[in-house]
């Protein structure tokens, strides 16, 4: 699976979960490029990142809003990746696991 066919995978999983807009790959103010983002309500946004490796992953971590969480998007916010990439005690604080 491609980290492109897999960011369609998360547009939909914010469309199923609700969210009324939903854009993909779209650079935000803060410098942050979310592979996927929804909005369930006014001011409620869903981040969705896709890691295909897990290199991919452990450098997702050293990004400066990873760094600093309090200037990345997403009010919730979630990893998409394929089975077993990530473990759940490796997960940032306040992060879910979707896998594919």
């Amino acid at each position: 699976m491609t980290h492109a066919q897999l960011v369609e995978k998360a547009v939909r999983w914010l469309r199923a979960y609700r969210c009324g807009v939903v854009l993909s790959e779209q650079a935000c103010a803060s410098g942050e490029m979310p592979d996927a983002i929804g909005w369930k309500q006014a001011c409620h946004s869903v981040l969705v990142e896709c890691k295909v490796t897990r290199g991919d992953f452990l450098a997702d971590r050293e990004k400066p809003c990873r760094q600093k969480p309090e200037r990345g998007v997403g009010s919730e916010r979630f990893y998409l990746t394929l089975p077993n990439l990530i473990k759940m005690d490796e997960l940032p604080a306040g992060w879910g696991l979707l896998e594919y």
